[in-house]
């Protein structure tokens, strides 16, 4: 230990002031330590190839017993089983990091018995004097204003993912809305920034009570991080909008197993773009109208089809909507109608999603009324007959999933911002369903109170879902339901527009990367294709080569 800090620098507690409950340093701190993805990025690299230079990494079960390794960028560390993602509120970042007992968005309200404990890391720039020291400073002041009481602030070497570090224990009172609490933490820096000048940080604290139980796990947390790539490595970007020829309303993506990617432009051109694995584009075709090949009225959605052609939900203002497949080249090959002048009251007035299933069955949904509420599902075969129809409650993101199935969102009984994920065979029941916890993680009082918006929905061929949330973070879960990862968008992006998951687990998605400058013009439409660290292998099904 090279010096220990009782309230200031002489060993003083500053006196006097008012302790703020919420603004508690405690709160603070987390806030400053949230979770932002930060690895480096690969540029211009082709995604199949970039799987096979990755770095080893731990896989989950490789952590000692009760452990499992998570992704807590930019490491991977061991984290007990039981411990939960979070998916922070704070405005400084978006999460997860990992805790137990009451969520940190609660910590405020917990009782004295309550257990909480919580860990997360990002990278920040020094500020103040500089140095790993600076982001313990803020302690200090806090207690000299009194917003802290009984600080006790201690320092040592250390190290973190082979980094040398150093190490900030401190403890204090704090307020809270429940009363003073005992509040304690570890803070690692690492001594060195990185060539941007930021240090790597990685923050533990929670309740004096919970740490004190806990503090075995705690050392085997903070010594087990091991640096490798992400679980989704950026591997290459680039625009859909072609010669400065901007698409406007866009949708999609089309996402094949052969690297194609499609992007659509909605309802006032009308035009879809195809692009081969690197970006290059192959095709352009449609236009405005009604009821001819390759004449759209309202697009809504695309997806490549197993045989590899392109399959297009044109919602048409409920007349003549349906299911329109074309070859890559524009080339039509077939139409299947959805609304009510052609089924009648089978028929969906409405329609907005349309997905292809291994089986080449095509899912619909929409609305079975006009300005609705209620959510109608209609199965067809690829010939066009109408195979099932169900109803049911609103729900939000879906996709297509293994094993002729969907992939849905629904509302949660238990709360009302953080719907469940349901997976539902071909006349609505659902097989599972989980939280945004995943299965077999244990409840607590609060988890109701935690948001989460999966806005975008995919699963790849061996049943891993993928869920895109509102803070732009990808939620990873395994065929079983049970959380995997959690992984922020790296580049940061200020808008998505789409996400498609190809059959081995690479992600693509379109947007716009984020841009913060005052009066800095929004960023460059763009597709981003991210490499999965654990892709799925399997033959790639030669269907896939045609419908040109």
């Amino acid at each position: 230990m090279r010096r220990a800090v009782y309230g200031r620098r002489d060993g003083s507690v500053a006196a006097g002031g008012r302790p703020r409950g919420l603004l508690s340093a405690h709160v603070r701190i987390a806030a400053a330590c949230v979770l932002v993805l930060t690895a480096p990025l690969l540029a211009r690299a082709d995604a199949l190839e970039v799987a096979s230079r990755y770095e080893p990494r731990p896989e989950l079960n490789e952590a000692p017993d009760g452990m499992l390794y998570r992704w807590i960028s930019p490491f991977y560390m061991a984290i007990p089983s039981d411990w939960k993602p979070t998916n922070t509120s704070d405005p400084v970042g978006f999460g997860p990091g990992f805790f137990t007992g009451v969520h940190p968005d609660q910590a405020e309200f917990a009782s004295a018995d309550e257990d909480f404990a919580a860990v997360s890391a990002r990278r920040l720039a020094p500020f103040g004097k500089g140095g790993p020291g600076c982001f313990a400073e803020f302690l200090e002041e806090d207690a000299r204003r009194g917003r802290i009481k009984d600080l006790v602030l201690q320092e040592a070497e250390s190290n973190i993912g082979g980094r040398r570090a150093m190490l900030y224990s401190y403890s204090a009172e704090v307020a809270t809305s429940a009363g003073p609490r005992k509040r304690e933490g570890r803070i690692v820096v690492s001594a060195v920034p990185e060539s941007d000048g930021k240090h790597t940080i990685v923050h533990l604290y929670g309740s004096a009570s919970t740490l004190d139980k806990l503090r075995r796990k705690i050392n085997k947390i903070l010594i087990s991080a091991r640096e490798a790539n992400r679980p989704l490595v950026h591997a290459l970007s680039f625009p859909y909008d072609v010669g400065g020829d901007i698409f406007d309303l866009v949708y999609g993506p089309a996402a094949a197993a052969d690297g194609s990617v499609a992007v659509g432009e909605g309802w006032r051109r009308t035009r879809v773009r195809v692009f081969e694995r690197k970006g290059k584009p192959v095709a352009e075709w449609g236009s405005v109208g009604d009821g001819e090949d390759g004449i759209f009225n309202n697009p809504k959605s695309m997806v490549f089809a197993p045989d590899g052609s392109l399959c297009i939900l044109d919602e048409g203002f409920s007349e003549d909507s349906g299911v329109r497949r074309f070859s890559r080249a524009g080339k039509s090959l077939g139409r299947i109608r959805v609304d009510k002048q052609a089924l009648g009251e089978d028929g969906i007035d409405t329609a907005w999603f349309m997905t292809v299933l291994d089986s080449g069955k095509v899912v619909v949904a929409g609305s079975s009324e006009k300005f609705g509420e209620a959510r109608r599902f209609l199965v067809f075969s690829q010939d066009g007959e109408l195979l099932a129809k169900w109803d049911s409650d609103p729900t939000g993101a879906l996709a297509s999933y293994p094993g002729d199935r969907l992939v849905v969102t629904r509302p949660n009984p238990k709360s009302e911002k953080n719907p469940v994920i349901a997976v539902v065979d071909l006349e609505g029941r659902a097989a599972r369903e989980w939280s945004m916890y995943g299965i077999g993680l244990p409840p607590a009082r609060g988890d109701e109170d935690v948001r989460f918006e999966p806005k975008y929905l995919a699963a790849d061929a061996r049943g891993w879902v993928y869920a895109l949330d509102s803070r732009h973070a990808v939620w990873m879960y395994d065929e079983e339901g049970r959380f995997m990862y959690a992984v922020p968008l790296e580049p940061e992006m200020s808008t998505v527009n789409g996400m498609a998951v190809r059959p081995n687990g690479e992600l693509v998605l379109i947007g716009r990367t984020d841009s913060r400058k005052p009066g800095e013009k929004p960023g460059e439409p763009l597709v981003h294709l991210f490499g999965n660290a654990f892709p799925f292998r399997r033959e790639e099904d030669s269907g896939d080569r045609q419908a040109r």
